[in-house]
């Protein structure tokens, strides 16, 4: 495994070299001078401290003989001599050597010893994968030195020539491990590093993509790549490729090998789970014999989100996206349906914000900015709401006021329009205001300069266009300076201009002029220009000036180069400028890239050289030119990339639908016709997908134009180091404290979303089949004539379809097109739904018709429900509503309705006239209207029957029922290791937990035992599960739950067993991250402070190495206070390590701590418990089935025939959930127990379930358990008995009801662990006027113990507060549910009142102590990794739906303990529709 380590200084800072062990409380800093610099040595030491000044003899010997030489050893007798000593007065005094000659020296005190280089003599190396460059100058003056140059350990010197240049064609290390070049010039000596950019050479480039850009939980992944090997980009083909897919939270949710084809592609797909966890997902493609750091350049990413599809699209165009300040922009906002027609009339609620706007640079592509994303520091100026016009347009004048600081300003315009369904659909733009429709951009050649010293600044003038324009523009250099006021108290600011001077830009808008000053200080470079107008552009830049003998260290100017065009062909001449710091100082220029090309040293007097070269057509599509130049102590280094696109690699891909309109059901054709640059068909693949344009609308398609992928800009493979950034090391261990522990583990688990509600169509009703993704074939070939044709049926969709068409050839040459088609009706019904109900909400359903002819149609509107009760509306009589709808228009009808029972609910929509009929059928779940209740009970042939009751207010429409039959604790390992695999989370512990037992199991119990999905998907599974385990291991070795926690010895010491056991069964385990691990348990196992259970768990993990301290594990046995839980892990470490009867003693002491029950007959293990209340599981030996697992894991190794193992099992039996037990690390516990024990006979037979009396079902055993779904249609509230007959022998049986609870009244409850509230607050806009701007206030919902109605639009800020009772809490989630008629948002776009800037970074910043969060359609879920006191949680809610709806009680529990819980009160929603 590759590691991440800090290098530390550079050699001018800490150079510690180790003669031998380190004298404590001593510290000596060394460095690197110059020839004409005193020599001053920083230490910390007390005084009469004796430091020792020595010289090295033979320092080419010293590093030859140094296995690293940033770590050289050096023996004082042999190739050292002493030049001085000198005592220390004072407790860390300097030590003062003055100027010594060129050489290398050693200041050591005892046997500690610091580096401390003089020379004059700089070195630069060059590197690319084949050769290497050294160039020598003297680091004063910059100019060049024939210094004898040469790589250490790898071949004989080289002498440089006059231009201080020396070439080594010597290859690159295969390791990639740096290498070292050493130089001498007479007593002069530099050391430097050599390496190249192997990422910016990777043997094979890529491109993956997904048919759409976004998913929702459940839905089905298409994905392509296309691979070509790097340079040439011939096609990878017939090549394994490991594709793997990335969840937001880091869980590898998908990994295969797959094979490329001739063309170097390949396509697969996923099906994402119904709780896949929101946000985006990435891909990683690595090819075969390509896994070398950097060796590949393949990615991708797709988004899962929660998302409604929208029926319109908005659009925003303004007449120009720059401006001048004063003007007025003219903004048309536009909505049309994706079916055909206009929004006329539609509500439309716009809002201009503006900010301060920060140029990326004229030279920038990204001008003008995208419309994505929030400005920083905005402000809301302008809200308002009125109607589109009856085309569907608004027509918006917006003044830009002059800024009074003169610098340019965003305004951001977005608009959000509402039809008849109440849904909204916003879309937004962006108009930048200049001061002036001519500006100015300055740039300086540094930040600090001497004083005197010219300040060289470069000038560029453009226009709103952003075409270069001859200016005047007048440069001023300001001194700026604070005063204090006494009087005020306050700091003044003032300003005084010591440097004017004019310059005239050229034709291009570029020039460059020079200010100075001989006062110290900081400055601003102020450049002005004005337009025609007269209308004035500023532009600023901060320098500071040094006071003579001020020196900050650092480069204070800068080695600039520019090209004279953005591009050039193969044929031109490119000119650079190479802009030196050091007039008169050689330059060192180099042509590089894929290689290290040519090299020049440029010379002259002036402050700027000029360099040419050739344009070839080897260098497409790029090329960079690098500068670097060593002077006045400092190295100085640039570049510029040339472009050079390469010709003839663009495909003109053109996608033609034989017709612009479809019904729904129709068969169309689609043509793909692909064309060289030569205008010529050509032979091709092309990936061609068809997809809803609503989800573009949802998310754009941000894939890059697969043409831009393999046409890319190349990064520069050729590495740059000097002698002035080597570093040293010291040798030897610096005596010293113990290593302090770690800090408390932060837990920061992202849960998954939890299953999304079904809604699947039914199959009969017409205008139900609704599609995504209706066409997606990756592999599309072209005849010889560039031509395709395939056919698509459509679904039931009335939209607009975005067919998109990627093509390559076996020559690199790619393109893509798209086109567009659309499926509709002359008369369209639709159906404006919430996404959920809960039992007893009463809620408008609207069904809307759209006329999509120029002329008037009439008929009748009528609506079906099932699973709903009518209260009201029209469209609900027997013989429908009355239609008329306008030319192009809309009519809407509403209906009332209650949701009386639980389940899925469907509601069909029918429009009938002379001009066409549309009927629309939607499912609508309908949630149970109270908590949700898990039951269990065990029972077994001894105890035949078990009773269940079902309370009054269970609802019945919710129960189910199941049985998992066990005729041994062995026996419930198959049905639990369903539940470990199919787990959502995926912290650490849950990685292993997954994995692990499944191993076990088949190597024990044979594959047959398995569950089938268990056995299929077993080596996907442990090969994801060591990946993420590498991913999430620490930097000290360690692991905790997420990859950026703190380590703690409790989980890595799981981990680390757990990869021993896995090695052990053959699996193939990264040694690097197993010693790692078990270094980080050596290091911190004997701290006394540790928990004594985590301490044992470390001690077992190092003993299965074979790599614990004896001595260490038998006094940490012999310790008088260890806990049941430690007593298990420590009886079983002893037992590895051979030491059988210490095992036996510890496992004795185990047995008398055991908890009888049941007269005896079961037997389990507890901690004990402490004063202060109730203990929560904040630690994995504070619940009794892992403290037990435990134990019976340690009597099944050391005395398997124990009596006491079946009470021990019988008793871990009776405490399961369904078929697991209280978590994914309790399971795994027992699972592993159950593994150690014996094997019992097999139990057959068959055997029959009554329930209540009556036969419910039947088994047959056949050595393994049985799972029984039992039929509760019969249930009815009150005591239930389940009871089995036949039972054999040993058998117990688990018992699960779920069902939902629906009590008159959904109270609070703070009982059980957790203190919850709920507020709801309306927010109003508020204008500022001083500010000019909105914020939003909050007005409480909440009056006279009554919830005040809200109206359709409103926005509801929510604040939730959780507090732990008693305690703080970990691994802490939160789930709110909203009412249906809502829709949740993100408030942190929103400035409002009493609430703090989400942009903060502190600690007691915005919502800092939760973990994340996820939107849901029917919640809003939150994850917390530590909870302690009161804190607060805040998203929106925007009403939608008129109606009367239930808010269910919020639920927060801890994950690993379920039952500490608590409940906030449910809360019922009134939204009433507008006007009403």
């Amino acid at each position: 495994m590759k590691r991440r380590w800090t290098r530390g200084v550079l050699l001018s800072g800490l150079l510690l070299v180790g003669l031998a062990p380190a004298q404590r409380n001593v510290a000596i800093y060394g460095g690197v001078f110059r020839g004409s610099q005193p020599v001053r040595v920083e230490v910390s030491a007390p005084a009469g401290t004796v430091f020792t000044l020595r010289r090295v003899l033979d320092p080419a010997a010293l590093f030859a003989a140094s296995p690293d030489p940033h770590s050289p050893g050096v023996t004082a007798q042999k190739v050292s001599q002493t030049i001085r000593s000198v005592t220390l007065r004072k407790r860390d005094q300097p030590l003062e050597f003055g100027r010594l000659p060129s050489g290398v020296y050693v200041v050591g005190s005892g046997r500690l010893g610091a580096v401390v280089l003089v020379s004059n003599l700089g070195l630069v190396v060059k590197r690319d994968q084949n050769a290497a460059l050294a160039y020598t100058a003297d680091r004063e003056s910059g100019q060049t030195r024939a210094a004898r140059v040469w790589p250490l350990g790898r071949g004989a010197p080289v002498l440089a020539g006059g231009d201080g240049v020396a070439r080594f064609a010597k290859k690159a290390s295969v390791s990639g491990d740096t290498e070292t070049y050493l130089a001498r010039h007479g007593n002069d000596w530099a050391v430097s590093g050599a390496d190249w950019n192997s990422y910016a050479a990777p043997l094979v480039r890529g491109y993956v993509y997904t048919d759409r850009p976004i998913y929702r939980p459940g839905q089905h992944v298409e994905f392509k790549a296309v691979l070509r090997q790097a340079g040439q980009l011939t096609p990878l083909a017939n090549t394994a490729v490991r594709v793997a897919i990335r969840s937001p939270d880091g869980d590898e949710v998908y990994r295969k090998t797959l094979t490329t084809s001739a063309l170097g592609s390949l396509s697969a797909g996923l099906d994402l789970g119904a709780g896949a966890k929101l946000g985006e997902y990435y891909f990683s493609l690595v090819p075969q014999n390509a896994a070398g750091d950097g060796q590949t350049d393949i990615g991708g990413s797709f988004q899962v989100e929660a998302y409604q599809k929208p029926e319109y699209a908005v659009t925003l165009a303004p007449d120009r996206r720059r401006a001048v300040q004063g003007e007025k922009v003219s903004v048309r906002i536009s909505a049309r349906y994706l079916f055909g027609g206009n929004l006329g009339g539609a509500r439309v609620n716009y809002n201009v914000t503006r900010a301060p706007y920060y140029p990326p640079g004229f030279d920038s592509a990204s001008l003008p900015p995208d419309d994505g994303g929030r400005d920083y520091g905005s402000d809301l100026v302008i809200q308002e709401e009125t109607r589109l016009n009856a085309s569907g347009d608004l027509d918006l004048t917006l003044p830009l006021a002059r800024d009074p600081d003169g610098q340019p300003v965003s305004y951001r315009i977005e608009a959000e329009v509402e039809d008849e369904s109440r849904r909204t659909v916003s879309a937004q733009t962006q108009v930048i205001a200049f001061p002036a429709s001519l500006n100015v951009e300055a740039s300086t050649d540094g930040y600090i300069y001497d004083a005197g010293k010219p300040i060289r600044v470069s000038l560029d003038t453009r226009d709103l266009r952003d075409v270069g324009r001859a200016a005047h523009v007048t440069l001023d250099l300001i001194r700026q300076r604070y005063d204090y006021d006494r009087k005020k108290s306050l700091w003044v600011l003032s300003e005084t201009r010591v440097a004017r001077s004019q310059v005239t830009t050229n034709a291009g808008g570029t020039a460059s002029s020079t200010l100075s000053t001989v006062r110290g200080g900081g400055y601003l470079v102020r450049a002005t220009v004005r337009d025609a107008q007269g209308r004035a552009s500023t532009f600023e830049n901060f320098v500071w000036v040094l006071k003579p003998g001020e020196d900050y260290g650092w480069n204070s100017r800068d080695l600039t180069v520019q090209l004279d065009r953005k591009s050039y062909a193969p044929g031109d001449t490119a000119t650079v400028l190479v802009g030196n710091p050091k007039p008169g100082a050689p330059v060192l220029v180099t042509l590089e890239g894929d290689r290290l090309r040519s090299s020049t040293v440029l010379r002259g007097s002036g402050a700027v050289l000029t360099y040419r070269f050739p344009v070839t057509p080897d260098m497409a599509p790029n090329v960079h030119v690098a500068a670097a130049t060593l002077s006045d102590g400092q190295f100085y280094s640039s570049e510029a990339r040339v472009s050079v696109p390469r010709a003839g690699a663009a495909l003109t891909v053109r996608v033609s639908p034989e017709k612009a309109r479809y019904a729904p059901g129709d068969t169309g054709k689609l043509s793909v016709d692909v064309r060289g640059a030569d205008g010529k068909g050509v032979a091709g693949e092309v990936a061609l997908g068809v997809v809803d344009q609503a989800i573009y609308l949802v998310q754009r398609d941000n894939a890059t134009p697969i043409a831009q992928v393999f046409d890319a800009p190349r990064a520069n493979a050729v590495g740059t180091n000097s002698s002035l950034n080597f570093y040293f090391s010291q040798v030897g261990t610096v005596a010293g404290g113990p290593r302090p522990m770690e800090s408390a583990p932060a837990f920061a688990q992202d849960k998954q979303a939890r299953a999304a509600d079904a809604a699947s169509a039914d199959a009969v009703t017409p205008r139900q089949e609704f599609r995504d993704t209706i066409l997606w074939l990756p592999n599309l070939l072209t005849d010889a004539q560039g031509h395709a044709e395939v056919e698509v049926k459509f679904p039931d969709n009335l939209t607009t379809w975005v067919a998109t068409a990627r093509a390559q050839t076996v020559a690199p040459r790619f393109g893509q097109g798209t086109a567009t088609t659309m499926t509709t009706k002359d008369v369209i019904a639709r159906l404006s739904l919430p996404t959920f109900l809960v039992r007893g909400d009463t809620v408008t359903l609207s069904g809307i018709v759209n006329n999509t002819l120029n002329l008037e149609v009439t008929g009748t509107a009528s609506a079906v429900l099932k699973g709903l009760s009518p209260l009201g509306g029209a469209a609900l009589q027997p013989g429908g509503a009355p239609l008329r709808v306008g030319a192009n228009g809309r009519a809407r009808s509403d209906m009332q309705v209650r949701a009386g029972n639980v389940g899925t609910a469907e509601v069909t929509f029918t429009a009938r006239t002379a001009s066409g009929n549309d009927a629309l059928k939607l499912p609508l779940p309908v949630k149970a209207r109270g908590y949700e209740v898990t039951q269990t009970a065990v029972g077994s042939v001894s105890q035949p029957s078990v009773t269940l009751n079902l309370p009054p207010d269970a609802n019945l429409k919710t129960l189910d029922l199941s049985l998992s039959l066990t005729p041994s604790l062995l026996s419930a390992v198959s049905p639990a290791l369903e539940y470990l695999v199919g787990y959502p989370y995926g912290c650490t512990e849950q990685t292993m937990s997954r994995f692990l037992p499944a191993l076990l199991a088949e190597e024990t119990l044979g594959s047959a035992a398995l569950p089938q999905g268990v056995t299929q998907h077993l080596p996907d599974i442990v090969s994801a599960g060591l990946a993420r385990l590498e991913l999430f291991q620490h930097e000290d070795g360690g692991w905790n739950f997420w990859q950026y926690d703190s380590s703690t010895l409790e989980m890595s010491a799981y981990v680390v067993e757990g990869l021993l056991r896995a090695k052990a069964l053959g699996v193939k385990v990264n040694n690097d991250v197993l010693y790692s691990g078990l270094q980080y348990l050596a290091r911190h196992v004997p701290n006394p402070k540790g928990r004594q259970a985590e301490r044992a768990s470390a001690y077992r993990a190092l003993a299965a190495a074979g790599k614990v301290d004896r001595g260490q594990l038998a006094t940490f046995a012999r310790r008088g206070d260890l806990e049941p839980y430690a007593l298990a892990q420590t009886a079983l470490a002893l037992n590895k390590t051979g030491q059988e009867q210490a095992a036996r003693d510890v496992l004795d002491l185990l047995k008398a701590k055991r908890i009888g029950t049941n007269g005896g007959a079961l037997s389990h293990w507890e901690k004990p418990k402490r004063s202060g209340g109730d203990v929560w599981y904040d630690s994995w030996d504070d619940n009794s089935v892992q403290v037990t697992a435990r134990a019976l894991e340690a009597l099944a190794t050391l005395e398997p025939n124990s009596p006491l193992i079946p009470g021990v099992s019988q008793w871990l039996l009776g405490n399961r959930r369904g078929p697991k037990w209280l978590s994914t690390q309790d399971t795994t516990s027992v699972i592993i127990a159950a593994l150690a024990l014996k094997p019992v006979k097999a139990v057959s037979g068959d055997v029959s379930v009554l329930l209540d009396g009556k036969t419910a079902g039947e088994a047959t055993l056949g050595g393994q358990g049985a799972t029984l779904k039992i039929d509760t249609s019969t249930l009815k509230a009150g005591a239930h008995t389940v009871t089995l007959q036949g039972a054999p022998a040993g058998l117990t049986f688990s018992t699960q009801l779920k069902y939902s609870r629906e009590p008159a009244e959904l109270r609070g409850d703070a009982s059980k662990g957790f203190r919850l509230s709920r507020q709801y607050q309306r927010l109003e806009p508020v204008w500022d006027a001083k500010k000019k701007s909105y914020s939003y206030r909050r007005v409480p919902l909440l009056r006279g113990g009554q919830m005040q109605p809200v109206t359709v639009g409103d926005l509801i800020l929510v604040t939730l507060s959780v507090q732990p009772v008693g305690q703080a809490a970990r691994y802490l989630v939160v789930s709110d549910p909203i009412p249906a008629g809502m829709k949740a948002l993100d408030e942190r776009s929103l400035a409002i009142a009493g609430l703090q800037n989400p942009d903060g970074y502190g600690w007691d910043r915005w919502n800092y102590w939760y973990a994340g969060r996820e939107l849901l359609d029917d919640r809003v879920d939150l994850y917390a990794d530590h909870l302690k006191g009161e804190q607060k949680l805040t998203y929106l809610l925007r009403a939608q739906t008129p109606g009367t709806f239930t808010a269910l009680p919020t639920h927060a529990f801890l994950m690993y303990d379920p039952d500490v819980e608590g409940y906030a009160p449910a809360t019922t929603f009134t939204v009433r529709d507008r006007g009403r």
